[in-house]
């Protein structure tokens, strides 16, 4: 494939689901939904949606990017099914970034330092990873309780021997940190396309290579499945 110019970018793992085109590194037309209960049924609408406005006519993406989690596990699910399929159907390649790799990367380079990205994983939980002041991970995501992020966080400090300088994500301001560590932008509250775009280009400028068939969910935590009970079959008691 030759050079990788033209974008399109989504993500349906969040509140908010959003689909853009960015060309030369610059978005040009994108579409959000602030419903997640409808992100399925809306996400090729605004796949087509996007393209129409695009003006890249028949020639379309050089490139799928698609936010692969972690987040509500329905719609890590469609994101990452639909862009395969669909990437696959127009034989264009595919590559997945993490979701909270995108909000870390915007988040540094607003601040320059280190810091935390969260996203709400819901039950009593969240979800987060550390970054440094460049936006590289410095350790796999991880999903724990509100109640121990305070530990968790002074622990990846001291791993890392450096202080946070920032805590990005909506859901930050609710777990009791200093106010002046939550760092409130578009860009930093959930992932944007700019940075996700920005993550799948390198990604592919480092290894061009097709993802579409290891590219994989990322739950952090397994999904809410339960085995249903066996019924006994003796008649009047219990297996």
């Amino acid at each position: 494939m030759g050079e990788v110019r033209r974008v399109m970018v989504m993500d349906t793992s969040q509140r908010r689901a959003f689909v853009g085109a960015v060309e030369d590194g610059i978005p040009i037309v994108g579409v959000t939904s602030d419903v997640p209960t409808v992100h399925a049924e809306r996400l090729v609408g605004m796949m087509q949606e996007v393209l129409g406005a695009s003006g890249w006519g028949r020639g379309g993406p050089d490139l799928v990017v698609v936010g692969r989690g972690p987040g509500s596990f329905t719609g890590v699910r469609v994101g990452v099914a639909t862009a395969k399929g669909w990437a696959f159907a127009r034989k264009i390649p595919v590559v997945g970034v993490v979701s909270l790799d995108a909000m870390g990367y915007a988040a540094a380079r607003r601040v320059g330092k280190p810091g935390i990205s969260l996203i709400d994983a819901r039950k009593g939980e969240v979800f987060a990873a550390m970054y440094d002041g460049d936006g590289c991970r410095l350790a796999d995501p991880v999903h724990l309780p509100r109640g121990q992020f305070g530990a968790w966080l002074e622990a990846m400090e001291r791993q890392a021997g450096r202080s946070c300088a920032w805590l990005a994500g909506e859901v930050a301001a609710s777990l009791g940190v200093r106010p002046e560590l939550v760092l409130r932008s578009e860009e930093t509250d959930e992932p944007s396309p700019w940075a996700t775009a920005t993550l799948g280009l390198a990604r592919w400028a480092r290894a061009g290579r097709d993802e579409l068939m290891d590219l994989d969910p990322l739950y952090v935590r397994p999904p809410d499945i339960t085995t249903p009970a066996v019924k006994s079959t003796r008649a009047g008691g219990s297996a």
